[in-house]
């Protein structure tokens, strides 16, 4: 039999109650000190139903944080306050991963004394614009290149977080190397970097498999670890699915438990931004494709990621790895998701504004009512 939505499903060391991520959705609800507050770990527990809830993401270091009240798993109340969370979850039966994000350039406007930490100028455009104030508050016309000194620097970062979040309790961590952040703007076909972190498909993933492989020495083989990428960037001279169906091959063969895939959501086709904003990377056709919330056109706001999550799969497949994937982006109901999973284009449903709307929707479908 073909495996359904509520099957049960093992993803490294994680036993899943179904085949339902909550996937990562930034709430800010995080207090002054960047901890998470009583109320995170209320929307959290409330959402156990789901077969394994990845978290909003979280900073490693200050200089990486992308948003105001931006949860952080840097200082000891911050620990604390996430290991409130992880008890209000399990208490409730539910499993909950961590997701670590490095924001990159978004960092910059929210660490006002700071010009933007990226890689290439090219990620700064804009529908072949170059923005004149990207933080709103410090004039420049191109984002800095981060040094070969920050880039160890940011590895260090993630092996600390992914060892606190280790610490606070967590099921496991999910790396974000999707969207307009940092790790992304590394694996980006805009990455021009000429020092071995950037232009071949073998250069640019390079970092994101340096942070991977740094991350499991620290944690160990038995602890749940996995990513988050793009199916598709959805730019002009973006990832294809080329160049994806290679990284994800490189992924599982690292020894990945799990992919997880998003697509477009990028600064290079955003909307200019008001002043003293911040540039947005959901704001333009990529931002779109990434969270499609109208009939833009015939295919309309539901699936647009399943067939491009298909295809890295087969190739992952073909390759001789099991590892599971997981596809999201549009899945609004169950007979969807159960078509996905029967025609074997992905092996689990990944859930975010489904969730957020309703908490009790896994209750609820489960028992012919959703």
């Amino acid at each position: 039999m073909m495996p359904t939505l509520f099957d049960e499903v093992t993803i490294g060391d994680i036993f899943c109650k179904n085949r339902i991520f909550m996937a990562p959705m930034t709430r800010s609800r995080a207090d002054k000190d960047d901890a998470p507050s009583e109320i995170t770990a209320l929307y959290y527990g409330q959402r156990a139903g789901a077969g394994l809830i990845i978290t909003e993401g979280v900073y490693p270091n200050v200089d990486g944080k992308g948003y105001v009240r931006t949860p952080g798993i840097v200082t000891d109340k911050q620990i604390s306050g996430w290991k409130y969370v992880v008890d209000a979850v399990h208490d409730k039966g539910g499993k909950i991963v961590m997701q670590i994000m490095h924001c990159g350039r978004i960092a910059s406007y929210h660490n006002k004394a700071k010009n933007a930490r990226t890689l290439a100028p090219s990620a700064i455009r804009a529908n072949g614009e170059i923005y004149s104030d990207i933080s709103g508050m410090v004039p420049m016309d191109i984002p800095e290149e981060m040094t070969i000194v920050e880039i160890k620097q940011t590895i260090k970062d993630y092996v600390k977080s992914a060892k606190n979040a280790l610490a606070a309790g967590f099921d496991g961590v999910e790396l974000h190397y999707a969207h307009a952040y940092t790790m992304a703007s590394f694996l980006s076909a805009h990455n021009t970097r000429t020092d071995g972190y950037g232009g071949s498909k073998e250069n640019r993933v390079r970092l994101p498999l340096e942070v991977f492989n740094a991350v499991r020495k620290r944690v160990g083989a038995d602890y749940t670890l996995g990513c988050r990428f793009l199916s598709e960037d959805c730019i002009d001279n973006g990832n294809t699915l080329e160049d994806t169906c290679y990284f994800g091959k490189q992924f599982a063969k690292a020894g990945m438990d799990f992919i997880s895939l998003s697509r477009g959501g990028k600064f290079e086709d955003a909307l200019q931004p008001k002043v003293g904003s911040a540039v947005y990377p959901y704001t333009g056709p990529s931002g779109y494709e990434c969270m499609p919330q109208f009939m833009s056109d015939e295919k309309g706001p539901y699936g647009r990621n399943v067939e491009p999550a298909y295809q890295i799969r087969k190739v992952v497949r073909d390759a001789g790895y099991d590892i599971p994937i997981v596809v999201a982006g549009g899945i609004h109901s169950f007979e969807q998701a159960e078509e996905i999973l029967q025609s074997e284009k992905a092996d689990i449903i990944g859930m975010a504004r489904q969730t957020l709307a309703d908490p009790d929707w896994f209750r609820k479908v489960r028992k012919g009512r959703g």
